[in-house]
């Protein structure tokens, strides 16, 4: 039973090494780019954050004009975009750090910072529980492989001393 386990479980991680590879490799052949890499620039186009040197650091009166900052065309979905929650434009991919200073966060209304809380709080929710499935299955994993061997090993163990036991009598 025990080395039957192993197999399986070798047997996926080696299945889950072969798909991310081939994808990988295949996403490279097609794009040119990491896969990685692109994941990590399009969460961060996501979700801009503004540094404090590109803030005002003061609260003033005025409110942002918000408008789509990039737009070819005005789609309803880039116009609520556009005027609630785009503060700024960054990609690290690219090299774009579009970040204008009528924008800032102090001059945000506080409709666009709760649509702003709201967004970025269910992305870091899914984040969270997304991570929290990774971990799950690496535990039950490790569980299998690793505690497997130590309670099989533990219950020979008690069967010969119970058996010599016996034999003592």
């Amino acid at each position: 039973m025990i080395p039957a386990t192993y197999l399986i479980v070798n047997y996926g991680i080696d299945v889950s090494n072969s798909l991310t590879l081939s994808i990988s490799n295949q996403y490279t052949a097609m794009f040119g780019t990491n896969m990685y890499q692109d994941a990590i620039c399009a969460e961060i186009r996501a979700t801009p954050v503004r540094k404090p040197e590109n803030n005002r650091n003061a609260i003033r009166s005025s409110t942002a004009n918000q408008r789509p900052l990039v737009a070819k065309k005005i789609t309803p979905f880039a116009l609520f975009e556009g005027r609630t929650m785009e503060n700024a434009l960054q990609d690290p991919c690219l090299g774009i750090n579009l970040t204008p200073a009528d924008r800032s966060d102090e001059a945000q209304s506080a409709g666009n910072v709760a649509t702003r809380l709201m967004m970025n709080g269910s992305n870091a929710s899914f984040c969270a529980a997304w991570t929290f499935c990774v971990r799950f299955k690496w535990h039950t994993l490790l569980f299998v492989c690793c505690r497997t061997d130590h309670g099989s090993a533990l219950g020979v163990a008690a069967q010969v001393s119970s058996q010599r036991a016996s034999q003592l009598d």
